[in-house]
């Protein structure tokens, strides 16, 4: 999937997602939605297809390993649960 197509689709699926999942009681907006072209840092599996940042209150997907739209959907919809965990919870999964 190209940028153009993969951030028009990860709108709409983030839309979907809050409209369906509400919005998180632990952060004051939804997410801001970053599409960049694959991780930049060294200790990430490149083939990583989306993340979750807390600190910025942001999914990020990449859009280079996202397959097809199924993919891309489920991505946003695992990152969108993580904005709806705790950051205490989020914080003992990445360690």
């Amino acid at each position: 999937m190209n940028k153009k197509e993969t951030t028009k689709l990860a709108q709409i699926y983030l839309k979907r997602c809050t409209e369906i999942l509400g919005e998180s009681k632990f952060y004051p907006h939804t997410p801001y939605l970053s599409i960049e072209s694959s991780p930049l840092a060294d200790d990430y599996d490149p083939d990583t297809i989306g993340e979750f940042v807390s600190d910025e209150n942001e999914i990020i997907i990449y859009f280079k390993n996202v397959k097809n739209e199924e993919e891309l959907a489920r991505t946003i919809v695992h990152e969108y649960v993580h904005y709806l965990q705790s950051p205490t919870w989020l914080t003992r999964y990445n360690n």
